[in-house]
């Protein structure tokens, strides 16, 4: 049987920085890294069209969301939303972090008590809700929960 069609699925998490120092910041993470995916564009002339899936600290990121943006709108892109619930506020329900450590390692969701999972995941997607023009239609969470 002869194919002449080739599918492919390629999705990336579009994250704040911290996965390869074995940290994550938990306030101001540093998501700079958006700026490169730009450099995914020799996939993007080919037809590939990716899924991105965006964890909170780059949906209210300002410069982050035009990259996201124009990857949507010029190539495409589909734009997911991306639960780092290790830092992803509310950090906390009682005192919403304030006497946390700067950093945190990725914890199990079944770690986190239920209501706090709620206020997380509302979280994430008022910050996908105010993407420019459309919000993320697809979900994931981190470390494969």
């Amino acid at each position: 049987m002869r194919r002449d069609t080739l599918y492919l699925a390629v999705s990336l998490d579009v994250e704040e920085e911290g996965l390869f120092a074995g940290s994550y910041a938990i306030r101001k993470p540093g998501v700079t890294n958006t700026a490169r995916l730009s450099r995914l564009r020799p996939l993007l002339e080919r037809g590939v069209r990716p899924t991105l899936f965006c964890a909170h600290s780059v949906l209210t990121d300002a410069a982050s969301c035009a990259v996201l943006a124009r990857l949507r709108d010029q190539h495409g892109a589909e734009i997911g939303a991306h639960l780092h619930h290790w830092n992803t506020p509310p950090l906390s329900l009682e005192n919403k972090g304030a006497n946390l450590p700067d950093t945190t390692t990725s914890v199990p969701a079944s770690a986190v008590p239920a209501p706090l999972m709620a206020a997380k995941l509302a979280t994430l997607f008022r910050a996908g809700a105010e993407l420019p023009s459309a919000p993320p239609t697809s979900f994931r969470i981190g470390r494969w929960d």
